[in-house]
């Protein structure tokens, strides 16, 4: 898996202006940037969000909360496609998403204060409410 030290060797630039120029900094040249995109696209280059997560020291995770009836989760298309949508949009913003639930509202609760706690999520869409 290529690394953004590949991308910024095969684009002829440092790792950090290749980090700038892959996340839209505007110091980095519309030139620099469009090579900086060619060489990640020849390289099939994927961020890795571990890594961004450490560097930034925060996360870019989004928590998707859903409704503690696994039945309804499953059964009304509703959730799947706010899933679907919410991660299509946070991808191309370079985020991931993650599901927040559990078998009672306490176990949800619980589960959520836990992922907050351990700064694994930023932010958070609730498509649940008691």
């Amino acid at each position: 898996m290529a690394t953004i030290k590949d991308v910024a060797q095969r684009a002829g630039v440092s790792p950090s202006t290749a980090s700038r120029a892959m996340h839209g900094s505007k110091i980095i040249s519309q030139p620099t940037r469009e090579k900086v995109v060619k060489a990640a696209r020849e390289l099939n280059y994927a961020p890795d969000f571990n890594a961004q997560n450490l560097a930034t020291k925060a996360s870019n995770t989004i928590g998707v909360v859903l409704p503690v009836d696994h039945h309804e989760i499953f059964s009304n298309p509703f959730f799947l496609e706010m899933i679907r949508g919410i991660n299509s949009i946070c991808s191309q913003h370079g985020s991931m998403t993650t599901l927040a639930t559990g078998i009672s509202s306490d176990e949800l609760v619980h589960n959520i204060d836990v992922m907050i706690a351990q700064g694994h999520i930023r932010n958070f869409i609730l498509l649940y409410s008691e």
